[in-house]
């Protein structure tokens, strides 16, 4: 009896010494898994964001009438087409946003007449000319601006549209502003009377 006493007594300090470690061991476990817990992320989240840049269109503005005044045959009759209003009447809007803009501006115009159109009632569009003069922009843009001369053949408003304004080398939105000239050769054989003619300006 007393032997198998001292048995169960070893047995239970033998079981005793073996959960020391035992014990240990599920300590060092835990520390080690609550520092891991408490560890950074190994890679925050990335957020794609996006927007547009919304895009428009090439446009021109000009007046709907213009009157140039009077003058006698033989003589030149000229005026600005914005007539007494200051500043530009032709207006080129490109709100197409392009990373190279161009842009052509271009005139032409009808005979001019008056009465029931006969012959001597009609001034031939090649008597009437166009000049430019001075060009105001914004944004990025170079325009440069073609006179059309009355009588010249090939460079005056008779025809198929002339250019008048080219854009070039534009960045992004650009507008170009400008108050031509027109100009008429009135020839001495012109009967009075009101003239009425059409120009024609567009852009591309």
């Amino acid at each position: 009896m007393v032997k198998s006493a001292f048995s169960i007594v070893a047995v239970a300090a033998i079981g005793g010494i073996a959960l020391t470690p035992v014990a240990a061991s599920a300590a060092t476990a835990g520390s080690a898994v609550l520092a891991y817990s408490s560890s950074p992320s190994s890679g925050d989240p990335d957020t794609t964001v996006t927007f547009t840049v919304s895009v428009g269109a090439l446009s021109l503005t000009a007046p709907t009438s213009a009157d140039l005044g009077s003058g006698a045959p033989g003589t030149v009759i000229s005026g600005p087409l914005g007539g007494d209003v200051p500043g530009p009447s032709v207006v080129v809007t490109d709100d197409r946003a392009l990373l190279a803009a161009s842009w052509t501006a271009t005139a032409s115009a009808t005979n001019w007449v008056t009465g029931t159109d006969t012959p001597a009632e009609v001034i031939p569009v090649s008597d009437v000319g166009y000049a430019v003069g001075s060009i105001t922009t914004t944004g990025t843009i170079t325009a440069t601006g073609t006179n059309l001369p009355a009588g010249a053949a090939a460079g005056d408003l008779s025809g198929a549209a002339k250019t008048v304004v080219t854009g070039t080398a534009g960045v992004g939105n650009n507008t170009a502003e400008w108050d031509p000239t027109i100009s008429v050769a009135v020839p001495a054989a012109a009967v009075g009377g009101v003239y009425t003619g059409i120009l024609t300006q567009s852009v591309s």
